[in-house]
């Protein structure tokens, strides 16, 4: 290897002091060159640039075999391109594992120019020895093609008989090396933009939506759509035109100002209009965001438009049908409501009318259960979220409302004290029956006696469960506190509804004549 370099480095010496170059030489690198990048900006294949690059080296070095050949990770060669002069065997299509010649392979990728005068005396060749052999070469001027700096492919020229390169093949084959270079970059580019192309078609195909690309004055620069019929002109009569010369003046103007925006705060824009189109009168959503341009141009804008058609038609239904909905709800709701009150208010003058006592208590606890049921039944209906209900907005107007039925036969007094804690209507219905059996038990036995009643009402809420205190200042003795006892119908109900809302009730009994000498508590749990 060391002898093959010093063969190539004096002899490129010798020839650069003593012969500079013959003209001829200058001239096909020249004239070649020319050719190299006019095909490459006329878009020719990089194998049809090849081919012509080893046929115009044929034609110049008309003893040698000219070839072309890549090289891959592996190791592996394969020949694309072969001009073989008369008496040598065509190489095109053969491949070569050269792995088998670590030093000739290391030498190669190493990117330096190989110039043998002898394969038969060179070491490096020596495992290619019989492929050289069968190609009837003894002597070859390899030059490497990289690419990124990897071996990309391989230049040669080979002799048939023992041949000292000049300066000027080396010369040649290196500047001929370093257009191919330029050439696989190009075709390396122009192939990766292709694909980034495809890429780019196939998911404008996929994509409903219409893709503009405008200046800051609303003229269309670029249209990127699959969905022709949604587009208010053609695409040819579309690019290059001024959005106030081709879309009715509202939507110009609307898009006008978006584009504005856009461009003046660096940000996403929104805006809805409609269109007449070839597909029939269409609702568009668009985005616009800011986009670069060129340099020294207007700003630029890239709007994607969607059709939101069907998705608007189907909300303006489901308003409407929430709308109609609504209506019928609060129709329903009033009529319940209206049906409920008449219960009660029937309810309340049966009570009055009937001349047994002990059925118009009956009658009047009836009614006050109905109103607590009524009272939250319009809560529920009026709070703006159907499926909860504060405990200090629910019960307040129900206690009142509750002791307001006993107005004829006691003047009570209300203190309360209740944390605004959400609650399900699971929850609050069982326990306002509860207070309006609580409340009726005081008023009707409890403050028969008692001068000021008080009637208490608080609660506190932890972070798993709620405590509500009932007490009244009424005589302990008037009452019987236990379920289960005679006539205890409505305590029996208090702990029946009490477990069904998951809680326990406890009484607590004390003698005296103030506010709380007897307390019911109740706890449950907040869900």
């Amino acid at each position: 290897m060391n002898e093959t370099k010093s063969q190539v480095n004096d002899e490129t010496g010798r020839h650069a002091s003593a012969e500079p170059g013959s003209r001829r030489h200058r001239e096909f690198r020249a004239d070649w060159m020319r050719d190299i990048a006019r095909s490459v900006l006329e878009g020719r294949s990089l194998q049809q640039i090849i081919d012509y690059t080893v046929t115009e080296l044929s034609s110049h070095f008309p003893d040698f075999r000219s070839a072309y050949s890549t090289v891959d990770e592996t190791g592996t060669l394969a020949v694309l391109s072969s001009a073989d002069p008369h008496g040598m065997p065509a190489l095109r299509g053969l491949q070569a594992d050269l792995t088998h010649a670590p030093d000739y392979l290391r030498a190669l990728r190493s990117g330096t120019p190989l110039a043998v005068y002898d394969v038969e005396r060179e070491p490096v060749m020596a495992p290619l020895l019989d492929s050289m052999k069968a190609g009837k070469t003894r002597a070859v001027l390899d030059v490497p093609v990289t690419h990124s700096s990897t071996l990309a492919g391989l230049l040669c020229l080979d002799s048939p008989h023992p041949h000292r390169w000049s300066s000027d093949e080396i010369t040649t084959l290196q500047e001929i090396a370093d257009a191919l270079t330029l050439a696989i970059q190009a075709e390396r580019s122009r192939t990766a933009l292709k694909e980034r192309e495809n890429r780019l078609r196939a998911f404008v195909r996929a994509m409903p939506d219409l893709n503009f690309i405008m200046d800051e004055y609303g003229r269309v620069l670029e249209i990127l759509t699959h969905e022709y019929d949604l587009l208010y002109r053609d695409p040819d009569q579309l690019r290059g035109a001024y959005l106030q010369s081709v879309l009715p003046a509202e939507v110009a103007d609307l898009l006008l100002d978006a584009i504005g925006r856009c461009i003046d705060s660096s940000a996403l824009q929104s805006v809805e209009f409609s269109l007449d189109v070839p597909a029939g009168h269409r609702r568009f959503e668009a985005r616009l965001t800011p986009t670069e341009g060129e340099a020294d141009g207007p700003r630029q804008t890239l709007m994607v438009a969607r059709d939101v058609t069907e998705r608007f038609e189907a909300e303006r239904r489901i308003t409407s049908l929430l709308r109609e909905q609504e209506l019928l709800l609060r129709e329903t709701h009033h009529r319940i409501k209206n049906n409920m009150s008449t219960i009660g208010s029937l309810l309340n003058l049966q009570s009055s009318r009937v001349g047994d006592s002990e059925c118009s208590e009956v009658l009047r606890d009836a009614a006050g259960r109905v109103q607590s049921m009524m009272v939250l039944y319009d809560k529920l209906y009026r709070s703006e979220f159907r499926r909860r209900l504060s405990l200090g907005e629910y019960l307040p107007p129900l206690v009142e409302e509750i002791v307001g039925l006993f107005r004829d036969l006691k003047q009570v007094r209300t203190e309360l004290d209740l944390p605004e804690v959400d609650l399900s209507p699971e929850v609050l219905s069982p326990l306002g029956i509860v207070l309006n059996e609580l409340i009726t038990n005081s008023v009707k036995h409890a403050f028969k006696d008692v001068k000021d009643p008080v009637i208490r009402v608080s609660a506190t809420a932890g972070q798993d469960e709620v405590t509500l205190w009932y007490g009244d200042n009424g005589d302990v003795d008037e009452r019987s506190m236990e379920a289960g006892q005679s006539g205890s119908f409505g305590l029996e109900l208090i702990h029946v509804l009490v477990e069904q809302i998951g809680g326990e009730v406890t009484v607590h009994r004390q003698r005296g004549s103030q506010p709380g000498t007897r307390q019911t508590v109740i706890r449950f749990p907040c869900q």
